[in-house]
């Protein structure tokens, strides 16, 4: 009774069910599978009636090239009493989802599962979208496309569907095409590819981003359905990019200046002339970390100048002296940032020149400058002393002469003291200046009738 009510069930359930038995040779192995069992739901399934298929062979429903699969299908069913695949079933011309059980190694029980004829078109939202868009069966045959794709290609719908891309395409691309669709149901899950495309003197770049096409009924994958996007434009601007940023290296790996780019409290680069300025890599400081170990590698720092705050943004300067083993070094710095679009700080570039032979030379030209002055000033005081000296000898004769005489000479005489006097004024103030460069000048301020003092100049 349980049997005939479990055979009557199978009967009238909705799920497509054939049984098959083994046919055995005279060494146990599996040579054929014989249908011994199909319900109504695998009738309507296949289109073919019961009488037509019970006592049917693998050989006679079975393409020849599809043997194997099947034949792999069934070991895999005896070795784990239950096994799943999807597969294009030339009886039912359709590709179904099967669910095989062993029977004490005699039968095979198959549910299967009919995928929606829905499943193998695009949706009308992709099937008009700007992109080429396209789904492929798990053999790699088209099953429809968008009409950018068809626009793309330069093909009707009737030259691709049907199609495989060995069909379309060279060899070698087909291969890849195939094998990307391949690794895409095997992993179950999308994948982003990039291609090139040559046609004629141009080439284009495209992303092309697959993913498993699944059933929505059954829930299996059924093949897969891919998207493309052109990608030329932005290629050829990272490739401009890149060859950009060779140049900027090669330049600034070859100036003298000291470049870096820092961003808050680190660096996040440094050209090769900080290792050649100072002799040691910027890693050993840690300034990619914290760039405060640029000035803790000094001995003392002495900031003329100093950089405004890291959010100042406007471009900045600094100036500052440094002492490592008693050595002085002189350092001037720019900063100029980068900015967002609300004119805040991102980064900020800086260059850094090394002005300590330029500054060594200005310290010797000033000493030079005050040496000079010093000696100038000593020179032109000698024979100024010689011409006051000679006023006096000759103001001391001047009562010798007549009163008309004395007037003469005196006006003249007194004409040569003032301006000696002024020029002696002149010098001194020259001497003073030197002292006051030098630091060895002292001020002793006194009271004085400056009104005097100016009509005397």
């Amino acid at each position: 009774m349980g049997n005939y009510i479990y055979q009557k069930m199978i009967q009238e359930s909705p799920i497509a069910y054939i049984c098959v038995e083994f046919i055995r040779n005279d060494k146990n192995e599996i040579t054929e599978v014989e249908v011994v069992r199909v319900n109504k739901a695998f009738e309507e399934l296949s289109n073919m009636d019961r009488e037509d298929l019970i006592g049917k062979r693998s050989n006679d429903l079975i393409d020849k090239d599809q043997i194997s699969i099947w034949y792999n299908a069934i070991l895999e069913t005896i070795k784990n009493e239950k096994y799943e695949f999807e597969k294009y079933v030339n009886v039912i011309n359709r590709i179904c989802k099967m669910e095989c059980y062993n029977e004490d190694g005699k039968y095979i029980h198959f549910r299967v599962y009919k995928i929606s004829e829905s499943a193998f078109k695009l949706p009308m939202s992709i099937k008009k979208a700007p992109f080429p868009a396209w789904i492929k069966d798990r053999n790699g045959k088209y099953l429809d496309v968008s009409e950018k794709y068809l626009e793309v290609e330069n093909l009707k719908y009737s030259d691709i569907i049907g199609k495989t891309d060995y069909d379309l395409v060279e060899k070698e691309k087909a291969n890849k095409y195939i094998e990307e669709d391949q690794h895409v149901i095997k992993e179950n899950e999308i994948h982003v590819f990039n291609n090139i495309v040559q046609k004629k003197s141009e080439t284009k770049y495209f992303e092309i981003a697959k993913w498993p096409h699944i059933d929505d009924e059954t829930n299996i994958v059924i093949g897969t359905m891919g998207g493309s996007i052109e990608t030329t434009n932005e290629v050829e601007l990272i490739k401009e990019a890149k060859e950009n940023q060779e140049i900027f290296l090669q330049i600034v790996n070859n100036v003298e200046d000291i470049i870096f780019i820092r961003e808050e409290d680190k660096i996040i680069y440094i050209n090769k002339a900080f290792e050649k300025i100072h002799g040691i890599k910027a890693e050993e400081l840690n300034l990619y970390e914290d760039i405060n170990g640029w000035v803790n590698h000094w001995d003392e720092v002495e900031i003329e100048k100093e950089f405004k705050p890291y959010e100042y943004n406007k471009t900045d300067t600094m100036f500052l002296k440094v002492t490592k083993d008693k050595e002085d070094r002189w350092f001037y710095g720019r900063y100029c940032p980068i900015l967002d679009e609300d004119e805040k700080v991102l980064r900020k570039v800086c260059i850094v020149s090394d002005i300590t032979n330029a500054k060594k030379l200005e310290l010797q030209m000033e000493k030079l400058r005050m040496d000079f002055f010093a000696n100038l000033s000593h020179e032109l005081r000698t024979p100024l002393n010689l011409i006051l000296s000679s006023y006096q000898v000759l103001k001391l004769r001047m009562n010798k002469l007549n009163s008309e005489e004395f007037e003469y000479f005196d006006r003249y005489l007194n004409i040569i003291k003032q301006n000696s006097y002024r020029l002696l004024k002149l010098i001194n103030n020259l001497i003073d200046s030197t002292k006051l460069d030098s630091g060895s000048f002292t001020h002793n301020p006194k009271n004085r009738d400056i009104v005097r003092c100016v009509e005397d100049i």
